[in-house]
């Protein structure tokens, strides 16, 4: 079966096709030496070479140009204020690119939680 499924004010699903489904996710220390706590498709977080940046690199790639990478952080006991992060894919689809910061000052700066989803085809 494929096809969209559904009935008058239900919503669509699609079925036999992957589009929109988180493609892998990771949440992880970012304080000091980066460490994965959980994870989905996601082999190893690496220091960037400067606080704030990260490399997530995926267990299987996913498509480079049909994948979104979005995330959260928070670094609650220390700098308070807003904090902010920067996704992006890299590799062709192998692992994503990871900056944080303090939104307020505009410094990047290691995060104690860090969360990052990809979703794509």
């Amino acid at each position: 079966m494929s096809g969209i499924v559904g009935t008058i004010g239900s919503k669509s699903l699609i079925v036999d096709r992957p589009i929109n489904a988180v493609k892998a996710w990771v949440n992880f220390e970012g304080d000091g030496t980066a460490g994965i706590r959980d994870a989905f498709n996601v082999t190893s977080i690496v220091s960037g070479g400067s606080v704030g940046r990260y490399n997530v690199t995926f267990d299987n790639a996913i498509k480079d140009n049909c994948s979104i990478v979005g995330g959260v952080c928070d670094d609650i006991d220390t700098y308070g204020g807003n904090r902010g992060i920067c996704c992006a894919n890299r590799n062709n689809g192998g692992g994503a690119k990871i900056t944080t910061f303090h939104a307020s000052s505009a410094t990047e700066g290691d995060m104690e939680d860090i969360s990052v989803i990809a979703i794509g085809d």
